[in-house]
């Protein structure tokens, strides 16, 4: 049985583990003690490793050693989670929960985090494995959003899936979780960086998205099971997001949102960023126009994330065409009238013009489009095209 790291970089083999791999299980129940037992901030992890060792040493070591690194009510903390702490007990019981634990020296710890700017001390991860060397994109925006931000949002995941390019967001309400969705429709994987435990649904609205992403992805944090969605642990999550989407996507965003701290991580992480763009009326477009304003790529279509990943789109402009048919250029030319945001008939009539056609022509050539699927009607007098 191959066990395969989707972050790329390498696998092991089940049976055949080499002088290092066996050192590395003989750490794992102590990083999982250092990292689970007590809060300690990650830069007093890195800090501890770089003066003491590895987690074995760290827990063997004696107290005066510590004293550069922790203070005496750190020290006291340490020194008692050694006498309470069952190290195999414990790491056996995180091993029945069927809980990855990924500290920095695993084999399965991701190589893009190695290389951002505050990288996480260790990981939790839960979930099915996934193919290796998956390129791929982050997406982001609001929690509220707009009938256009959701269209959006299922248009990226869906042609993520499609391409089998791993999506990657926070599993919140709104953007992140449609477009999740979406890429799970389309047959694809998708991976969520939660601010709580891998072992807690949060929203609990999104309970099954998260059991889908257990069987069809991943479910990552880097706070260990049972840490409740503090507000304080999303911010510092962002990070982990943006680290390892290739291309982060923004779909929605107010003037003040938490999505823009995710863009700036991507940006002092060096990754690209891609912006949807919104109206200058809309309040939900009003921090995405601002970052466009700013120098952020320009969404405009999928062919654009293709592009900064260097890959070909699989559903060719060929293949978009066979799906449209029209009976006669009228049907063609109100088809193209439509968009995303719903109109109603007198803005289709007139943009079509009044002249040309009467509106229960309209109305008939509308409800033959409706019939093939390529229109949707939203209730009333108004319409928009389908979702592909």
């Amino acid at each position: 049985m191959q066990i395969i790291n989707i972050f790329g970089n390498r696998s092991l083999q089940k049976g055949e583990m080499t002088l290092e791999e066996k050192q590395i299980k003989e750490q794992l129940p102590y990083a999982y003690w250092l990292h689970a037992i007590w809060p300690l901030s990650g830069r007093k992890l890195w800090m501890l490793t770089e003066k003491i060792g590895m987690p074995k040493q760290i827990y063997e070591c004696e107290t005066d050693r510590m004293k550069e690194v922790l203070n005496p009510k750190q020290i006291e903390t340490l020194e008692r989670s050694r006498e309470n702490w069952n190290v195999q007990g414990e790491w056996e019981k995180l091993k029945k929960q069927n809980i990855y634990f990924l500290p920095f020296f695993h084999p399965f710890y991701p190589e893009k985090l190695s290389n951002i700017p505050d990288p996480p001390w260790a990981l939790y991860w839960k979930g099915r494995l996934l193919e290796r060397n998956l390129q791929t994109v982050a997406v982001v925006g609001a929690r509220q959003c707009s009938e256009y931000g959701r269209f959006a949002a299922k248009a990226i995941g869906k042609c993520m899936g499609e391409n089998g390019i791993l999506t990657i967001s926070g599993m919140a309400r709104g953007i992140d979780g449609i477009s999740q969705e979406a890429t799970l429709d389309a047959g694809g994987s998708s991976l969520a960086v939660l601010g709580c435990g891998v072992d807690i649904c949060y929203p609990k609205e999104n309970r099954r998205l998260y059991e889908r992403l257990e069987k069809n992805g991943g479910i990552l944090s880097e706070y260990p099971p049972g840490t409740k969605p503090l507000a304080a642990y999303f911010p510092p999550r962002n990070r982990i997001i943006s680290g390892l989407g290739d291309v982060l996507v923004v779909v929605e965003a107010k003037e003040k949102s938490g999505t823009l701290i995710t863009v700036d991580m991507a940006l002092e992480q060096g990754k690209e960023v891609l912006v949807l763009p919104g109206r200058i009326t809309d309040a939900l477009s009003s921090g995405c126009n601002r970052l466009i304003k700013q120098g952020a790529g320009v969404l405009t279509s999928m062919e654009d994330i293709f592009h900064l990943l260097g890959v070909e789109n699989r559903k060719t402009k060929e293949e978009k065409t066979r799906k449209l048919f029209f009976d006669t250029e009228e049907e063609r030319k109100i088809y193209e009238i439509l968009d995303f945001m719903p109109k109603n008939i007198e803005k289709i009539w007139e943009e079509y013009g009044k002249e040309k056609i009467t509106v229960q022509q309209l109305m008939s050539v509308l409800l033959k489009l409706c019939l093939r699927g390529m229109v949707a009607q939203m209730g009333g007098s108004y319409h928009r095209r389908a979702e592909e």
